[in-house]
């Protein structure tokens, strides 16, 4: 069983050599054909050696595609301040915030500018938690066992989030420089905050 389904699988890798009439469906004679047409040589002893003891990325990866990545760009931005997330699934909140760094900290002759993002996470969860209560609200004759209702239970309020999400918060509530409301134990490491919303 344990050859079959690495044939198997080095046959889907190799699916240049399946007819396409098989593109319908997977049945006992496809299986059976795609066993039959794998070549044990020492190419696919050489991939099967490399997969059962590597990340599959990793093999994957083209050497030559990462090489001739261009690191020079037209536009450099003036180095701030290193901001991180630490134990907290914000980046999304972190990368856009840091995306206005240089901007304000030009319009304001700052030399170093950071933004809360605490206070930003703080009205995220606010909103968040605001739309799983009216989901709820709207689904309260539904059982407990309904799949919306349980996806909802599951995870109420996650910290992940969007580019159009971060616009939302910023328009409706504004950024805050980090003093205003610097990181918190809870804000740095949100997951403690998740399981008990």
């Amino acid at each position: 069983m344990k050859r079959t389904l690495l044939l198997l699988v080095s046959a889907v890798l190799a699916a240049s050599r399946v007819p396409a009439q098989y593109q319908t469906g997977i049945t006992p004679e496809l299986l059976l054909d795609l066993e039959k047409s794998c070549v044990v040589d020492a190419h696919f002893r050489a991939v099967q050696n490399a997969l059962s003891q590597t990340e599959g990325r990793k093999i994957a990866a083209s050497w030559q595609v990462t090489t001739n990545v261009d690191a020079y760009f037209s536009h450099r931005l003036k180095d701030q301040k290193i901001t991180d997330q630490k134990s907290s699934g914000r980046c999304w909140m972190f990368s856009a915030l840091n995306t206005l760094r240089p901007v304000a900290a030009r319009k304001l002759s700052a030399e170093e500018m950071e933004f809360s993002q605490n206070y930003l996470f703080f009205y995220d969860k606010l909103e968040k938690a605001n739309l799983f209560l009216d989901a709820v609200i709207g689904l309260r004759e539904k059982p407990l066992t309904d799949r919306t209702m349980e996806f909802l239970l599951k995870q109420p309020v996650q910290d992940g989030g969007n580019w159009i999400g971060f616009i939302e918060l910023v328009k409706k509530y504004g950024v805050v420089p980090r003093d205003v409301m610097p990181e918190t134990f809870s804000s740095s490491n949100s997951g403690t905050v998740n399981n008990v919303l």
